[in-house]
């Protein structure tokens, strides 16, 4: 079984801050030339993503060939020294099929192909918060007007989302679900626990002011020992009776005289 991919921090442990996503971390996966694979939290996050999709919808993951922060390959003049930028490949799938699903998925992203360069997909995070390589922001603007990203600026006539904005992204949302999924730990539930208590005192003590009537009625009506008489009864009852507190705090039952009217009303 494939292990599943992690976000780490520098130090190699899990991510469970999804707080700041400018902060550089890496990914669990290496490189297929075994590299580790660097990228802020929210480009990793967009990474990671876009692999357990492309692994949902093709059978395999993403592949990198280069990585983000990344100064050792000439060739890439720079675009890959920060963030947010990756080359890529799926495994098994036609290569324009592959920039069509990366771009599906919120990243500028163009097929290179010889005799120019070896195949591989080179992609850009869109959206991107953080410093990225001094072309980045030129290829991104390339890409909104269907353009190759490259020196000369060629026209992309190959497919493009309708509206690409409303691919990028959303790394909020990723971390509200990343939460969501992620196991309680002892503190959370304390905070649970802390935060809810008030609400459930609150609810009980209501629930036992609204209670009280009946209970009195029903202990009343237990004590009465003359048949069909009623909690009010037993009550006014109660008021002639001094006797009647002591019984019932000694756990008698006391003898109440309650005499009746025709319509069943006790006299005053």
């Amino acid at each position: 079984m494939i292990p599943v991919t992690q976000i780490l921090e520098l130090n190699g442990k899990p991510v469970t801050n999804f707080g700041n996503p400018d902060r550089k971390v890496k990914w669990s996966k290496l490189s297929i030339y075994s590299h580790t694979v660097y990228g802020s939290l929210r480009s990793i996050a967009h990474l990671d993503d876009t692999s357990k999709k492309s692994d949902k919808h093709f059978g395999h993951e993403v592949e990198i060939i280069q990585g983000a922060y990344n100064t050792t390959i000439a060739a890439s003049a720079g675009t890959h020294d920060y963030d947010a930028c990756y080359d890529v490949f799926i495994p098994m799938q036609d290569w324009s099929e592959s920039q069509r699903f990366l771009r599906s998925q919120g990243w500028a992203a163009w097929w290179r192909y010889p005799p120019i360069m070896t195949n591989h997909i080179h992609m850009v995070s869109l959206g991107y918060t953080t410093r990225v390589g001094t072309y980045v922001p030129g290829q991104v603007s390339d890409y909104y007007a269907h353009r190759d990203g490259m020196a000369g600026h060629a026209p992309d006539n190959t497919w493009h989302p309708e509206n690409i904005r409303e691919t990028i992204f959303d790394y909020d949302k990723w971390h509200r679900e990343m939460e969501g999924d992620m196991p309680l730990d002892d503190q959370d539930l304390d905070r649970i626990v802390h935060r809810l208590t008030p609400v459930i005192r609150e609810e009980v003590n209501k629930a036992i002011e609204k209670a009280i009537p009946d209970i009195a009625a029903e202990v009343m009506n237990s004590h009465v020992n003359k048949e069909g008489a009623t909690a009010r009864a037993a009550l006014r009852a109660a008021k002639a009776t001094p006797g009647l507190i002591k019984d019932l705090g000694d756990g008698q039952s006391p003898k109440v005289a309650v005499n009746y009217t025709d319509e069943g009303d006790p006299k005053k």
